[in-house]
């Protein structure tokens, strides 16, 4: 412990406790902090647009200016006249494909031929959720394909969040009732969850403009 009190009479052993500080800071935010896909499946039912949000004929202007050159102006894809495939049908791919490839910024593409590498969105939210309207009113082939999972669950509770403080409490008894309680409100809140969670996996969850 000697040397510990040696360097803390250092003139500069204030900052350096500091710096230390923020460092462990750093790493501890950088680990609990949500991955950007994480963090976007958990804002994604806030940005879900409601049925008087789209506009189907402002999204057939986007697929057919921004789509039909490959894809035809059905959806049934295009093939060039030495017999490949220049664009192909879309009409059973479904909302999430068309939503996946283009939030991702791979479509629209000027290469057909090759699997376009992940870039910003090419056009806004707002048009794409009006794309996304018009493909599943007027191209969309029953209910082929996936939905846009929209109402994506949020995290698990955890059992920490329940937690309660021994020190908060005057009495023994007191601080049990709390935890019972505190336990019954997590058995609750991971059942809500669990719920909600088996009916996102059994694709009870639809387009909020369907």
């Amino acid at each position: 412990m000697k040397w510990i009190t040696a360097r803390r009479r250092h003139p500069l052993a204030g900052y350096v406790v500091v710096i230390l500080a923020l460092a462990l800071f750093g790493v501890g935010y950088a680990a609990l902090a949500p991955t950007p896909d994480q963090a976007q499946a958990q804002t994604l039912a806030a940005d879900a647009p409601s049925p008087e949000d789209v506009d189907v004929a402002e999204g057939r202007q986007i697929f057919d200016q921004t789509c039909a050159t490959c894809h035809n102006y059905d959806g049934s894809g295009m093939v060039a006249e030495d017999g490949s495939v220049q664009g192909p049908d879309l009409r059973e791919v479904g909302p999430a494909a068309i939503d996946f490839q283009v939030s991702t910024g791979r479509m629209p593409s000027s290469n057909p031929d090759v699997q376009m590498p992940r870039k910003p969105m090419a056009m806004s939210d707002e048009d794409l959720a009006n794309l996304i309207a018009y493909y599943d009113a007027q191209i969309r082939d029953g209910q082929s394909g996936a939905d846009v999972p929209y109402d994506v669950p949020d995290l698990a509770p955890r059992r920490a969040d329940f937690s309660v403080n021994r020190a908060d409490f005057d009495s023994e008894e007191e601080y049990e009732e709390a935890v019972e309680e505190a336990e019954a409100e997590y058995e609750s809140a991971l059942r809500e969850f669990e719920a909600e969670y088996e009916d996102y996996i059994a694709g009870a969850r639809t387009p909020r403009w369907a």
